[in-house]
Parts: C-alpha cells; sequence; structure tokens
C-alpha cells in the first residue's frame, strides 16, 4: 500500500482493525491463536525502532508465512537491515526448517499469484 503515515499511525490503523474482527490482546503480550493478526512488517527500506513499533518486523525473516507471500508479491525487495533478498530470506528459512508445507497448513505450492504448477511455495524448490 502506500501510505504518509508515520509508522505508529500505520500500526495504530492495524490494530483497530484486528480490534473490529474480535481480536482481544493478552495483558501480558503472549501469544495466543487468533482468527486475525496484523503487523507492518516493511515501509520501503526505512528503518525504525522505538517503543511501540519495530520496523521492519524484527521476526519476519524467521515466519514462512510471512516470507512465503512477501515473495509472490515482491522477490526483490531487500530487507533493509540483513541486506537480502525477501526470495533469498526465504530459501535460508527453508533450508534451516525444510519444506514450507511439512510445517505451515495455509501454504500451498503455488498459492497466491501463480495458476500454474509451482515447485514449491512461491515457486521455490523445497529442499
Amino acid at each position: 500500500i502506500e501510505t504518509s503515515k508515520s509508522p505508529a499511525e500505520l500500526l495504530s490503523m492495524c490494530l483497530l482493525v484486528e480490534r473490529g474482527m474480535g481480536r482481544v490482546r493478552e495483558p501480558d503480550g503472549g501469544c495466543v491463536p487468533r482468527r486475525l493478526d496484523v503487523d507492518v512488517l516493511l515501509l520501503e527500506d526505512l528503518v525504525h525502532r522505538d517503543g511501540e513499533i519495530t520496523v521492519p518486523h524484527p521476526r519476519m525473516h524467521e515466519r514462512a508465512f510471512v516470507l512465503v507471500p512477501m515473495v509472490e508479491l515482491a522477490a526483490d525487495v531487500v530487507h533493509p537491515v540483513l541486506n537480502r533478498s525477501m526470495h533469498d530470506l526465504l530459501q535460508a528459512e527453508i533450508e534451516m526448517h525444510g519444506p514450507v508445507e511439512d510445517r505451515c497448513a495455509i501454504l500451498k505450492p503455488g498459492s497466491l499469484l501463480d495458476d500454474g504448477p509451482a515447485a514449491g511455495p512461491a515457486g521455490l524448490t523445497t529442499i
């Protein structure tokens, strides 16, 4: 999306959407199952950290369920802190943790944009 919002303003909008969908955050900040989780992952090449929000998202490179859609939408986008493309980050995540479809039921080969056959999530060959 294009926005002129600050990271904090964008986060506030994300939280508003979550609340509108019935999400209740745990007081201790713990992770619990939820139907919706809206995060700010990247804002171009901005690196931002304050008490409210960290951009880029500090754990996005560890999460296949984030990286697969990122690769299908923008494989060549470079993580501004790690200085690696989304494609490279997903390859590294797969090498470390194994095939995505074995770990993440919502991700299927060729899942988002490609109607044709794919070798693996986001067109990657799984190892």
